[in-house]
Order: structure tokens, then sequence, then C-alpha cells
């Protein structure tokens, strides 16, 4: 995925880190616009944009994904 960025993250306690995908400030807020639109709209099915807001709210995602890309 294009402008996804892989950080470490302690765990703590002595515990191992791991690494979390952190994506460009927001895109994470776009994408759940479109999940929640998504989610309510009765010609969405879930993961499947149908309508044509579910299409501009994704797309509003993905450009804002790919800007720092």
């Amino acid at each position: 995925m294009t402008g996804v960025q892989w950080q470490h993250r302690d765990e703590g306690s002595g515990g191992p880190g791991h690494l979390q995908a952190v994506v460009p400030d927001g895109a994470y807020a776009r994408y759940h616009a479109f999940t929640d639109h998504t989610m309510g709209c009765d010609d969405c099915e879930f993961g499947e944009a149908h309508c044509e807001t579910a299409k501009q709210l994704w797309a509003a995602y993905v450009r804002r994904r790919d800007a720092a890309a």
C-alpha cells in the first residue's frame, strides 16, 4: 500500500516490540468516513463500494494516503 509507513512500537515491560502500519495524517479519517458510509448504505455491500458517494469517499482516501509517497 503506497503512503503507508512502518514504525517500531515498544510493547513495554520488557516484551518484544512490533511493527505497526502508520498512514499519513488525515488518511485514517477519510478511510473511516468511507467505512461508516458503506456500512449504512443500502447500495453498498461490506468491502464493495457501489454508490457514487462511496466511490468519492474512497478516492479521497486514496489521494490522501498516496500524497505522502
